[in-house]
């Protein structure tokens, strides 16, 4: 495994897929600042061909609530619709695996990137070898509100 958290310039020069490249340059023209883009800058409908891998994450103080979970997504982890679930109902003892990163992105205001297989969910998974990529959604451009991720799944 692989994990790598820091600005962007710092995550941009370790990603090693060229989806999440793309999806990154995506992200990073949602805002004309140093700020962090908005919820309400991210239109799922601009980036088609990677919805089944996009996932939105609600952020509070004490919890993260899936929101938008690609179909792809839902696939591998083994899970019919996430929507509305936290990671403890998707993945219950193993959840802390994401909660790490998830809380990283919303307390340190990092991005979150990551090289790993699914043999962490499931030990029948480990052929599932995947790349994610998290970054920060803000309605007042440096609080964490939402985290905005994806996943590049390289085997099958």
């Amino acid at each position: 495994m692989f994990d790598k958290s820091g600005t962007a310039d710092e995550i941009e020069a370790v990603i090693s897929s060229a989806a999440l490249k793309e999806f990154f340059s995506y992200w990073k023209s949602l805002s004309d600042d140093d700020r962090f883009p908005s919820r309400d800058a991210f239109d799922p409908m601009a980036v088609p061909r990677f919805l089944p891998t996009v996932f939105l994450i609600e952020v509070s103080d004490d919890d993260f609530r899936y929101r938008l979970v690609g179909s792809l997504i839902e696939e591998r982890y083994g899970r019919g619709s996430m929507k509305g679930l936290t990671p403890a109902d998707v993945m219950g003892e193993r959840a802390e695996n994401v909660l790490v990163p998830y809380r990283i992105v919303r307390d340190q205001g990092h991005l979150f990137y990551r090289e790993a297989s699914l043999d962490w969910l499931h030990e029948t998974r480990k052929y599932i070898m995947y790349k994610a990529l998290l970054l920060p959604l803000s309605d007042d451009g440096q609080n964490v509100n939402m985290i905005l991720g994806m996943h590049d799944f390289i085997s099958q």
